[in-house]
């Protein structure tokens, strides 16, 4: 460390005397600048590292052009080399590459892409929602219409996109829920189309869309016929990676679907019947989970009760009478506290009431 002063008079004495005249592009320019660059970096002198970094980009653009492929390399190298270090203008190189680039375009260039992912993660960071609105759209539609480059959309950059894009739209545009519906619809779409049926990311854009339906009775059945998919496709598929919080999830969020469809009297007998396998299977899962008498047990219960008394048919109250024979009696010889008792007993004599 003793000798770096003077080991750095003769490497900048030769870059000087190099940029004085040597063209921009010549071999000894290259390697003076090289040289240079290299002893900032093993010594760790990255300020020093970047001020050269940007007399040779005013360089570039000056006598190659600000859309040359050096020039845009050394803006990669700017905006890396001051995010890594904690410079605050490293997302102003990422941005020079994305306008100097795409000029307005409605799709991103290929070689602006990582450049386009920066300014996306930065905007979303800053909170500078309506220019993160307009990064996601050129983003979606690059990928969507598979534009040079969109082989570097990962499932792990099109989950981010979306949920980015989603957000901005939702909170911060405040777009009405059709337009949400449309741009989850089309993210299961091309999930599906890109990276398989029974991809992870294509099963969770399936439950995006459900979800968002389930805000409008609208779009309940809708909500419906998705989540039924979402399972279906979990317990037929081999190759798919599905939590199985997500699968619980997903089964707890179709049983408040049926529930809500199933309050309307214009409700088809059908629907009812497969509302019914659906809500007992919660049922099952509850009461396995949380006991007989916990408060979810029973108000699974009073819903699969509800559910047979809307058929109405013969059958139906026999199946109520039978499965509250059986529930009365798990209650009255296994549960020994008092309080809870009189509480599940006091329920399931309201429901023997309702037959």
């Amino acid at each position: 460390m003793g000798h770096f002063y003077e080991a750095e008079a003769i490497y900048v004495r030769i870059y000087r005397a190099c940029r004085n005249s040597c063209r921009i592009d010549d071999d000894q320019m290259s390697d003076a600048y090289g040289a240079l660059i290299g002893f900032y970096s093993e010594h760790l002198h990255w300020h020093k590292m970047i001020e050269i970094y940007k007399e040779m980009l005013r360089e570039y653009r000056l006598h190659l052009g600000p859309t040359h492929q050096v020039t845009i390399q050394t803006l990669y190298v700017l905006g890396s080399l001051c995010n890594d270090h904690g410079y605050e203008d490293a997302h102003q190189y990422y941005l020079d590459i994305v306008n100097v680039l795409n000029h307005g375009s409605h799709v991103c260039h290929p070689d602006a892409l990582d450049a386009m992912f920066f300014v996306c993660r930065y905007h979303f960071e800053a909170g500078n929602w309506h220019e993160l609105r307009t990064v996601c759209k050129v983003l979606w539609e690059t990928w969507k219409g598979q534009h040079p480059g969109h082989e570097k959309f990962s499932e792990d950059v099109v989950e981010t996109l979306f949920f980015r894009y989603r957000y901005v739209l939702e909170h911060h545009m405040h777009c009405e829920l059709y337009v949400l519906r449309e741009l989850a619809i089309e993210y299961r779409t091309l999930c599906s189309k890109r990276f398989g049926v029974d991809a992870a990311i294509t099963i969770k854009a399936m439950v995006e869309v459900a979800q968002i339906c389930m805000r409008s009775e609208k779009y309940l059945h809708e909500a419906i016929s998705t989540f039924e998919e979402v399972i279906k496709v979990t317990s037929t598929s081999k190759t798919t990676t599905i939590s199985t919080t997500t699968i619980t999830t997903t089964k707890k969020r179709l049983t408040e679907a049926y529930l809500t469809v199933c309050n309307h009297d214009s409700t088809s007998v059908t629907t009812i019947e497969r509302a019914i396998h659906v809500v007992s299977e919660h049922y099952e899962h509850v009461r396995q989970s949380y006991g007989w008498t916990s408060s979810e047990t029973l108000t699974a219960l009073r819903e699969v009760v509800r559910l047979h008394l809307k058929v109405k048919k013969e059958q139906s109250t026999t199946i109520v009478m039978r499965l509250l024979q059986e529930v009365t009696v798990h209650i009255l010889t296994k549960e020994k506290h008092s309080q809870t008792l009189y509480e599940s007993g006091k329920t399931v004599g309201q429901l023997y009431a309702t037959c």
